[in-house]
């Protein structure tokens, strides 16, 4: 545990990072106490959801990107636009329950899999592609020019999930990379965030 509180302790992890690795350590805790079979799931970057609210606080930046560009203003991307993650299309995250629920291997049992696409997209391609799928409605929005703002402070560089373990014990296979994850969602942004 003082490895954890080390952790935890480090200027460098956010909240959100602090909780997770907390929140680990208590579930390897639990199997090691007790003889219940368990599965976890490490939601870690779904970059889009419907129901998301695109104006919280902690909205997903795919959403405010696409509401930005629909009402043809300015995204700001934090940084240079080489911060990257690894954006994951929400049928990814069905495709790992669905396997977590039907599992028969007793080696799969008692383990934490990530779910997502195993690959990074930095946000000047993300701000790219979601020009060139919004255009399709709206032309005018490929010249919507995108602007650097600073780093946001506590935000680390690049995030990439490792789902070796899911592909290995659960035959894990993502269904959408973030190109035809993010395809498949515009249509769906456009009707619901359109004025």
């Amino acid at each position: 545990m003082s490895e954890f509180l080390r952790l935890l302790a480090h200027p460098c992890v956010p909240i959100l990072g602090g909780v997770y690795v907390f929140c680990i350590y208590q579930i390897q805790y639990f199997l090691k106490k007790h003889t219940l079979d368990l599965i976890t799931i490490a939601l870690l970057c779904i970059g889009w959801r419907s129901q998301q609210d695109p104006k919280g606080a902690y909205a997903a930046v795919i959403q405010k990107f696409v509401i930005q560009l629909i009402n043809h203003q300015v995204p700001v991307i934090n940084g240079d636009g080489s911060n990257s993650r690894d954006f994951t299309y929400i049928d990814n995250v069905i495709r790992m329950n669905f396997l977590v629920l039907t599992t028969k291997s007793e080696v799969a049992l008692n383990q934490i899999y990530n779910t997502a696409v195993g690959d990074r997209t930095t946000l000047v391609q993300l701000v790219h592609s979601l020009k060139k799928y919004l255009s399709k409605f709206d032309p005018a929005i490929a010249n919507v020019k995108e602007i650097y703002g600073p780093n946001r402070l506590g935000d680390i560089p690049h995030s990439q999930t490792s789902i070796d373990k899911a592909v290995k014990l659960l035959n894990y296979k993502p269904s959408h990379g973030f190109e035809s994850g993010l395809k498949n969602a515009v249509d769906w942004y456009w009707e619901s965030f359109k004025s």
